[in-house]
């Protein structure tokens, strides 16, 4: 287990559900997924939020951090596939964990 997965869980960063890397192809409005690089084993998706149900304020896209269960929405595909290579921009609990993964001593990851 990385350290980043250590950290996550004892500062309580994960949602109550564990991903099993399931693709998320077939759910409705599946535009694009990607590993979270900041939580092993859970992805972000982009989304056409209007065929997934999903409010983001009449935004397009949304975006979903699947390990924390946290959303944005965009209009811009562009925009969309940066906020899923950079969870850490929409997701407050990937920010902490970035954070902390840079306050760590090198001896220590």
């Amino acid at each position: 287990m990385s350290w980043v997965i250590i950290l996550a869980n004892e500062f309580g960063l994960f949602s109550e559900r564990y991903s099993d890397m399931k693709s998320h192809r077939d759910d409705s409005g599946f535009v694009v997924e990607r590993e979270n690089y900041l939580v092993k084993d859970f992805k972000v998706v982009v989304y056409v939020s209007s065929e997934q149900g999903i409010d983001v304020d009449d935004n397009k896209y949304a975006i979903v951090c699947d390990a924390h269960g946290t959303l944005c929405g965009t209009d811009i595909l562009r925009d969309a596939r940066s906020f899923m290579r950079n969870p850490d921009r929409f997701c407050e609990d990937c920010q902490r964990i970035n954070e902390m993964s840079k306050e760590l001593p090198i001896e220590e990851i």
